[in-house]
């Protein structure tokens, strides 16, 4: 049988996991909570589990994956990585506007668009998790910018 420690770092080898994700898996297994903040406080002294690190690398993950600021902070949120980890962490991100033009030229074209594609396209890149300002100014400017490249 596995110890708590061995099964946390099981967890810890395949992906970094917020301390609140790794309570609940090592739950799952039925250890006695008491021995699971042990075990997780040990993991965090060690520098084995880092909130911090997680939301760094959650972060970089997700936008490298097309994902908005909204969308990457509640996410976090449901992992309880507390609100200036996620703050920093997303600070860290060089330019969301890159990011949104990325993700928006995979599957648009900067053609002339009527009304309705419009909105179609401010839906996505809000379902994406951007929010509406940048989205606002995508739509305004962004896309004016790749008219002029072409």
């Amino acid at each position: 049988m596995m110890s708590i420690r061995e099964h946390a770092m099981n967890f810890l080898a395949n992906r970094d996991h917020s301390q609140h994700e790794l309570r609940c898996k090592l739950a799952r297994h039925d250890y006695e909570s008491d021995a699971i903040d042990q075990a997780l406080q040990v993991l965090a002294e060690e520098g084995l589990q880092c909130d911090a690190r997680f939301a760094d690398s959650y972060v970089s993950s997700k936008s490298q994956a097309g994902y908005g600021p909204r969308y990457i902070i509640q996410q976090l949120q449901q992992r309880q990585v507390s609100s200036d980890l996620i703050t920093q962490a997303i600070r860290m991100v060089e330019s969301w506007d890159s990011i949104i033009a990325r993700v928006w030229s995979k599957k648009y074209t900067a053609s002339m668009q009527s009304v309705k594609e419009q909105a179609q396209q401010r839906r996505f890149l809000l379902s994406r998790g951007f929010d509406a300002e940048q989205v606002h100014q995508w739509m305004k400017y962004g896309i004016q910018t790749v008219l002029e490249q072409e």
